[in-house]
């Protein structure tokens, strides 16, 4: 459903581009989720 939104135009190159995008956010967010884990854990 969220591919059809960000790419609802098929072609050959729309697919790769959207694979790299999913997983650099995917990338993202599991950095801030393991910045807060490390803060919080220093804070105690």
């Amino acid at each position: 459903m969220l591919l059809a939104d960000i790419a609802p135009e098929p072609s050959g190159s729309a697919g790769p581009v959207v694979a790299v995008v999913v997983v650099a956010i995917a990338v993202v967010i599991g950095v801030v989720v393991l910045v807060r884990l490390a803060r919080s854990r220093r804070g105690r």
